[in-house]
């Protein structure tokens, strides 16, 4: 998608940062919210690292490459109906696990802790 956009002339490095402030704009938005139901389901977690949550962000962008948010999932689905579905959403699993540190290394470190 971003290399069609380039090839039209627009800005990806701007589409981007615009992308990236609707996001952080939202998250800010429903961090108290998010922080609340935390504690509801572990009120005595104070590390707030017992879960995480992955939230789906669907936005449009328009045809002068304006980006606007039009959902935020908290329970985006993660079945797979093609070989495309796999492929993104394994990535996105992925991602994630790298961004929380979580690896086969770290999880032996873990368990040998316990």
């Amino acid at each position: 998608m971003y290399d069609r956009l380039a090839a039209d002339g627009f800005d990806i490095g701007l589409l981007k940062l615009k992308i990236s402030d609707i996001i952080i704009k939202t998250l800010i938005g429903v961090q108290p919210d998010l922080i609340h139901k935390y504690k509801m389901c572990l009120p005595s977690d104070r590390t707030y690292q017992t879960c995480f949550e992955i939230l789906g962000f669907d936005v449009l962008i328009d045809e002068g490459a304006k980006p606007w948010l039009l959902e935020v999932n908290h329970a985006p689905s993660f079945a797979t109906d093609s070989d495309l579905d796999l492929k993104v959403k394994e990535a996105v699993i992925m991602d994630t696990f790298k961004v929380l540190g979580l690896s086969q290394k770290n999880r032996k470190k873990t368990l040998e802790r316990l």
